[in-house]
C-alpha cells in the first residue's frame, strides 16, 4: 500500500460494487454513469447500458468506443434509469433493446462540462465534491499497479491505447499529491478497483478531464 493521506472522504464511498466492463469498450459511459450517480448523490446506481445503447443507436460507437461528445447527447437528451431497472452485461452484443417494463426517456438527465484543463484543476474539482471523468493515454505501468499505487511510466513509454477512469479522491504523501482512480476492470485491478497516481502521472497521461453537472431543481414561484 502507498503511504498517501487522503484529502476528505472518497467522492464514490457510497458505491462499494466496481463494476467490470468485461469485454466490451465501454470505459467511457461507465465512468461517466459513475460521476453521474456521485453528483445525483442518490445512493443508487444508474444504467450505463442506456449511455452506450444511445450512442449506439445514434452512430457514435466504434470498436474502440465512443467519445465524450456522444455521451454529452446521450446524457443531456435521453438521461439513465436505474441500473436496476435495465442492468450492464458485460457480454452482451449491440444494439441492445430496452427492457419491455421500462420507463421511456427521458430518464435522470444532466450536463458534461469540460472543466478542469490539467492536474491541478482536476484536484479543485476534487475538493468541490466533483468526481472528475478522466481519459488517459496509458503505458504499461497502468496495467499492472503495485496494490493500490500505479508506478510513474517513463517519459518515452509506449502508448497502449486510451482509457476512461473516475478520479474521485486526492491525497499527499509529504512531497506531492496523488489522485484516486475508479476503474472499471472489476475488484482485481488495483486495491479493490481502484488505484492511487501521482499528479505527475496525470499531467503527462491525463487527455481530456470532464464533470457531470445536474441541474438544480427551479425556485418556487413567489405567490
Amino acid at each position: 500500500m502507498t503511504a498517501v493521506t487522503p484529502h476528505l472522504s472518497r467522492l464514490d464511498e457510497a458505491f462499494e460494487h466496481v463494476g467490470d466492463q468485461g469485454q466490451r469498450n465501454t470505459c467511457l459511459p461507465i465512468s461517466v454513469t459513475v460521476a453521474h450517480q456521485i453528483v445525483r448523490g442518490e445512493g443508487r446506481e444508474f444504467s450505463a447500458e442506456a449511455l452506450w445503447q444511445h450512442a449506439y443507436a445514434a452512430g457514435r460507437t466504434a470498436p474502440g468506443g465512443t467519445n465524450m461528445g456522444a455521451m454529452a447527447a446521450a446524457l443531456r437528451d435521453q438521461g439513465q434509469p436505474f441500473d436496476a431497472d435495465w442492468p450492464y452485461d458485460g457480454e452482451a452484443s449491440d444494439p441492445q433493446a430496452p427492457p419491455v417494463a421500462l420507463s421511456t426517456p427521458p430518464w435522470m438527465t444532466a450536463e458534461i462540462k469540460g472543466r478542469p484543463t490539467e492536474q491541478w484543476g482536476v484536484i479543485s474539482a476534487l475538493l468541490a465534491d466533483q468526481p472528475v471523468v478522466v481519459v488517459m493515454n496509458l503505458s504499461q505501468e497502468f496495467m499492472t499497479p503495485h496494490g493500490d499505487t500505479v508506478l510513474d511510466p517513463p517519459k518515452d513509454a509506449p502508448s497502449l491505447g486510451f482509457h476512461a477512469v473516475v478520479v474521485v479522491q486526492a491525497g499527499h504523501d509529504g512531497s506531492r499529491y496523488w489522485v484516486l482512480l475508479r476503474n472499471s476492470w472489476g475488484p482485481r485491478w488495483g486495491h479493490e478497483g481502484s488505484a492511487w497516481v501521482s499528479v505527475d502521472h496525470l499531467a503527462a497521461r491525463m487527455c481530456s478531464a470532464d464533470v457531470v453537472v445536474v441541474a438544480a431543481a427551479p425556485a418556487p414561484s413567489a405567490t
